[in-house]
């Protein structure tokens, strides 16, 4: 996820279950496992249930965030900008959940790309 236009970084990203509600209410601190990038902190629902949790830093425009889930180890890690910050979640999926990549805009003229860059 590359930011390309943001009032103040009030973007996540993460992965989610099939049951997340997309029609839900902050549902980011209620269902699967973010990334915020105006605070660099971590969300979750349940078993971890993160709120706030400091994990990397404000993520800017211009910058990229990439969201990388390994079934083997059943972890969920974030790389800012190419840099691996570490596992952020662990043994909080199972192997034969159906999961999702998830990205939340919360102002209306923000804009990011998804997937990898073309260089021009």
């Amino acid at each position: 996820v590359t930011v390309l236009k943001t009032q103040s970084s009030y973007i996540t990203c993460g992965v989610v279950p099939s049951s997340f509600d997309i029609n839900g209410s902050q549902m980011y601190n209620k269902s699967g496992w973010h990334f915020q990038f105006h605070s660099g902190y971590l969300y979750s629902g349940p078993p971890t249930s993160y709120k706030s949790k400091q994990y990397g830093r404000k993520v800017n425009q211009g910058e990229c965030v990439d969201v990388v889930v390994d079934r083997d180890e059943n972890t969920i890690s974030f790389l800012m900008n190419r840099e691996n910050k570490g596992v952020a979640f662990k043994d909080v999926f199972d192997s034969n959940d159906d999961l999702r990549a998830c990205v939340v805009l919360c102002h209306h003229n923000d804009r990011v790309h998804i997937g990898p860059l073309q260089k021009a």
